[in-house]
């Protein structure tokens, strides 16, 4: 194998697994959370199975995110789609 193979084999393991790996380990940190709620008062988590979305303006003095948008509507949540969300 080319030294320029092995570095195209790289980057593309990186670009196509690194979204998977992001989700994976997203979805196990919001399946910690307890309920429905604001992660630093500011970013929406709830465990699987359920949704949650911001319900008010950002505030401007806010130091959890760099730069927030007050015209997106932010929300997270995993949807389980096995027939329990501990299955």
């Amino acid at each position: 194998m080319t030294n320029a193979y092995v570095q195209l084999v790289g980057r593309m393991a990186y670009v196509w697994g690194y979204p998977m790996v992001n989700a994976h380990n997203r979805r196990a940190a919001f399946a910690e959370a307890p309920e429905p709620g604001l992660l630093g008062g500011v970013i929406p988590v709830a465990p699987v199975g359920y949704n949650q979305m911001l319900t008010d303006y950002v505030k401007a003095d806010q130091t959890f995110i760099d730069c927030p948008n007050q015209d997106v509507a932010y929300g997270a949540g995993f949807t389980a789609l096995r027939p329990s969300p501990t299955a």
